[in-house]
This record gives C-alpha cells, structure tokens and sequence, in this order.
C-alpha cells in the first residue's frame, strides 16, 4: 500500500482485514458453468459497425490453458497491467495472473502512454564482485603471493563475494598457480566471508576423487565457502600429467568428472576401476560442510557448451577474450533455456564473467596505466592478435588469406605488430573489460545486468604494480557499492519504466510498436 499514489480511494487489506480472515477457505460455490456467460465486448467488426462478441467461460478457460504452456508461473512473479479494461487481453492481465499468484500492477488511464518520466533507474538487481587472479609472476620468494593475500583481505572486509585462482601449467605466465586448492588454502586462512574459488579446476588433469578431497578440505577451512569452476583445458602440454584425457576427450571427461565430485561431495560410494580392472567403491573424506558444492563450467564461448552447463545444472564462468558483450548475451538465453529445459530455475544459476580490471579517478590515468601490461598480456595469446589484426583497419591481409587464423604472425614486422598491439588494446579497453572511473564502470555493470550477468570477476593482476593494483581496489569497492544500491524512483512519477523498476515487474504484455519504444527510449 505504501507504493500506491495518493488518492480518495478506500484501501482493502487483505492481510490485515478481518472480515477476510473470517471467510471460509474453500471455494464459493457460485453455479458457473463453461456454457455460462464471462463477459462481452464490442468490436468493429469487419464492417466498421460495433459488433458484440459473448464470450462464454470455457472460452476464457482455454485461453488461459493455452497460456499455462507458454508463460512460466513457477514462481509467479510480478504483472505490470498496461491494457485498457476495454480490450479483453487485459483478462488475461487480471484473472490469470491473479488465478496463478502473481502480483498484479494496474497502471492508470494517465499513465498508461508514457513510457518513461525521464531518468527512470535501471530495474535494481544487484550485481556480485570478485577478484580473479590468472599469474602474473612477481618473483621468487614470498613477495610473489603478497598481491593475492593483501587482494583477498581487502575483498573479504568490502563486500566481494569470492577469490578465484587458477590452474596453470609449465609456463612463466600463470606459473604461480599449478594447483587453486592450494592457493585457495592461503586464502581461506586469511578470509572470513568471502568463497574461495577454484578459476578454475582443469578436472581432465586428475582423479575426481583427489579434486572432491582437496576442496572438502578448503570448504571445512571456510565453515562452507569452497566453489568450483571446471574446465576442460586448452593447453596441449599440460595433458601430460594425464594423457587418457587429452583432446578431445578432455570435454566428456569433465562432464564426467563434475558428475563424480558431486556425488562423492554429497557422500556416495563412487565406483572406480583398480589396476586389476576390478572397481574398487570409495567414500572420499574429510566430509564436507556444504551439502552441495558450488560447481561452475568454465567455457570460451562454445555455444554447445553453455547448453550442455545448463542440461547439467551448472553455473557458467566466461569472459570477453574473442566474443562481444552482444554475444555472450546470446549464449545467456541459450544457457537458461537449457536450464529451463532440464528443470532448473535460472535464477538460481550465476553467469559469472571475468574482466580484466582497474579503476582510476581519470579515464585517461587509467588507459595509461593498463596500457603496456593489457599489450604484453595480448602478446601472449596469438589467436586474439590474428582476431584484432584482421579488424585493423591498417593492416594489410595477406594475399590469399581469408581466415584471421591462417595470419602467419612471424611475418609481421615489429612496428606493424605494436600497431596491431595498440589497436587490440583501445578496443579492449572500450569494449571488453571494466577500465575507468567509478562512473564508467557503473555503467558497463549496468549493461551487464540486461544481459543476464550475475557476478563480475575482476581479473586484477595482468602486470600492473602491486601497489597501484591495491590502490585500484578501493574505486572498484565503490563501483561495487553503487551497483548494489537499491532502485529509487521519483515519488510522482507512474511511467512504465517507473513502475518496472519500482515494483520490480517481471513480466509486461505490450503491443510491437510499445515494446520498440521500451528498448530504444535511453530513460527507460
């Protein structure tokens, strides 16, 4: 009652009155019938003439049948009603929606037109932050880790959500982190809120048992805060330490291996074969605390992949190394449907993408300062230079070749690498990671929030110093901050993007021409 505008109207509490409490809780018997008259309404007909339609109770009880199998009501959500009650779609914006749980908003007569009062907010879920760390190499000795500890405590005494490290094998970039349940256990002994996170567990490189172990460990460490990432691997090499699994049977071996972890997490005898051949039933210890553990699919950009995170109940981890922000917003609706279809809630499943970081009191401080390590990180991965090479507007293709993939890099000179260089990184600084002020972040994270992201992983340690890193972390706690705030409307204003964000609808029918006035207003 408290959101209703002012108004002579008298108020009917339906929790609080008592004549309502005193009503009996069956149904009325009132005698209808399907062959028994709902309503009529008059249309123009196809002669322009009013004409009457009667329609009958079965009628309106098939429609909303038909209605039942294409709207999800499991939970019902929250209805903005924008049709006029002499159309009789607004039957179905009233009576099915009620009929079904849902809370019902009726906008007014005045209303009902204006799409936006000007500067509505953007509808108010809140957005997760973590810290993601992937190996730069700070030198031998304890120095090397102080980044990681000094980050975590900073993240678990300002609202983040997790830490993640990752798995990296025999190579300078990532070589501080060959195994994230160890790494995860020096961050576990320094937090006390935060979930320490495998980003991620390459699970084709070892025994499911050893990895349900290791993290029960980090999960009794952190009275119930380990989470996985899975990944399948990409580096060739690193199936050395199994080679059974090397691609392609890396991917059906992480499937594979998210199935036995589970179980083995849940306390389930899990058969495995012995050197005999024979199976061998184990029951894997310490005994976690959690009753589920948190599992994420790590992907690149699969499309087939989101599907199959989805089918298996799982939480995704991606990022926007080689895919726009447009398409990951593709993969989303792919990941839910999947979701949908294996009987889980998207809701209760976080897309979690990673971001290279770092956030400044002047846009331009913080384009210089991740300049030169952005450009040594993108030295290093030769498939997204041949991306950004062939969008380059200065470079020359090779003759003949028509496949970025096909650009042989040793052929480009050093100055026409450093241009190639120059370009990826204004593009990736504008499009790909979250660089800026607060303000400029703010907005990429409102973004981020139509899509379907539910957790930014802040990927902080990409070369920069360690100290300007820290310092960079109190502007991010306060993007953090802002992204999270609750959703404040102006008292009088009743437009639809007002309602939406006041009341936190969750479904809206409209007419074509409406729905392109909602998504190309910039105030809605």
């Amino acid at each position: 009652a408290g959101t209703l505008p002012q108004g002579d109207a008298a108020l009917l509490m339906l929790d609080d009155d008592p004549r309502i409490a005193r009503a009996p809780a069956s149904d009325p018997d009132s005698g209808v019938t399907g062959d028994d008259l709902a309503y009529m309404i008059y249309t123009s007909g196809s002669t322009g003439r009013p004409k009457g339609v009667m329609i009958e109770h079965r009628n309106v009880q098939n429609f909303f049948v038909g209605m039942d199998a294409h709207i999800r009501h499991d939970p019902p959500g929250t209805w903005l009603a924008v049709t006029s009650l002499s159309f009789d779609i607004s039957v179905l914006e009233l009576f099915w929606t009620l009929a079904r749980g849902f809370r019902v908003v009726v906008m007014g007569d005045a209303d009902r037109a204006l799409v936006s009062g000007g500067g509505a907010p953007m509808p108010g879920r809140g957005m997760a932050f973590s810290l993601y760390y992937w190996g730069n190499d700070d030198g031998a000795g304890p120095a090397k880790y102080d980044l990681l500890l000094e980050g975590a405590k900073f993240a678990d005494a300002n609202g983040f959500c997790a830490v993640w490290t990752p798995e990296r094998h025999f190579h300078a970039f990532g070589g501080p982190y060959p195994n994230p349940s160890v790494t995860g256990a020096a961050v576990a002994a320094v937090t006390r809120n935060i979930s320490v996170r495998a980003g991620s567990c390459v699970a084709p490189l070892h025994h499911p048992a050893r990895i349900a172990e290791e993290w029960a460990v980090i999960d009794n460490l952190t009275n119930g805060r380990a989470g996985l990432a899975i990944a399948s691997g990409w580096q060739p090499d690193d199936f050395v330490l199994r080679p059974e699994n090397t691609p392609p049977a890396n991917k059906p071996a992480m499937f594979d291996a998210i199935d036995k972890v589970r179980r083995l997490w849940r306390g389930e005898a899990v058969e495995f074969p012995t050197a005999s051949g024979k199976p061998f039933a184990v029951v894997t210890q310490p005994r976690p605390v959690s009753a589920e553990v948190p599992i994420w699919v790590t992907t690149a950009g699969n499309p087939e992949t989101w599907r199959e995170a989805g089918a298996a109940g799982a939480n995704v981890l991606t990022h926007l190394l080689g895919q726009s922000v447009d398409e990951v917003a593709g993969k989303i609706k792919l990941y839910h449907q999947a979701l949908r279809e294996a009987g889980h809630d998207p809701d209760d499943h976080t897309v979690t993408l990673m971001l290279h970081t770092y956030v400044a009191s002047d846009r331009d401080a913080a384009r210089e300062t991740a300049r030169e390590p952005m450009k040594d990180y993108l030295r290093s991965a030769a498939g997204l230079i041949k991306q950004y090479a062939w969008a380059f507007p200065a470079f020359k293709k090779p003759q003949g070749v028509t496949n970025p993939m096909d650009i042989d890099l040793r052929s480009l000179t050093e100055e026409e690498l450093e241009g190639v260089l120059d370009f990826a990184f204004q593009r990736y600084f504008e499009d790909s990671g979250l660089f800026g002020t607060v303000e400029d972040c703010v907005a990429r994270v409102e973004d981020l929030k139509r899509i379907g992201v539910g957790e930014v992983a802040c990927l902080i340690d990409y070369g920069i110093p360690v100290p300007t890193v820290l310092e960079g972390l109190v502007p991010l706690a306060e993007v953090l901050r802002r992204t999270n705030e609750p959703v404040e409307t102006v008292e009088e204003d009743f437009s639809i993007a007002a309602q939406i964000a006041r009341h936190g609808v969750t479904h809206l029918q409209c007419t074509p021409s409406m729905a392109r006035m909602l998504v190309t207003n910039p105030e809605s």
